[in-house]
């Protein structure tokens, strides 16, 4: 992360990078895997519409299910931020 994220520009990973820049990429890290999740429910939702409208109450349900069982990407991340 040091040598990728630092404000700097590239630098080796010898604690010569902003104390922020673990803290900032696992923020982004996050935010991608909330859009995951979004872009993964935002489906499912659009499949129970579809049936809703389509009077199929077995496709529905099927879409319903999905959803109660729905496995969020958003996990914990354990990040080591120390000085070398």
């Amino acid at each position: 992360v040091a040598a990728l994220r630092s404000e700097f520009g590239p630098l080796p990973d010898q604690s010569m990078h902003e104390k922020t820049s673990v803290a900032s990429l696992i923020e982004e890290l996050y935010t991608f895997l909330r859009q995951a999740d979004a872009r993964e429910l935002g489906g499912l939702f659009r499949e129970v519409d579809a049936a809703r409208k389509a009077g199929d109450s077995a496709a529905e349900a099927a879409a319903q299910e999905k959803i109660d069982n729905h496995i969020t990407h958003v996990v914990p991340i354990i990040a080591d931020i120390d000085a070398g």
